[in-house]
């Protein structure tokens, strides 16, 4: 039926279902703890030894001198492995 294909094409994350830009940044950072929203300010060089937990943990915001191929690895770590992917 037509409003059980609406619930199953919500996003599961609450922030992606507002549609303007500053709505959606305050809904994001109420659900984010203190310690993912230091993690946010944390950029780190290459892809040191527990790179991917602390993606997964949400203590990495950026990261210099990756490769391309890298840098692809650890994006799909954070989209798919973080509690906020």
């Amino acid at each position: 039926s037509f409003p059980l294909f609406l619930a199953m094409t919500q996003p599961a994350q609450p922030w992606m279902n507002s549609t303007a830009a500053e709505e959606r940044s305050r809904t994001l950072l109420s659900e984010m703890t203190l310690e993912e929203k230091i993690g946010q300010l944390c950029q780190l060089a290459g892809r040191g030894e527990g790179i991917e937990e602390r993606i997964r943990c949400g203590g990495v915001g950026s990261l210099l001198n990756v490769s391309l191929s890298d840098c692809e690895d650890l994006h799909a770590v954070a989209v798919s492995e973080s509690p906020l992917g």
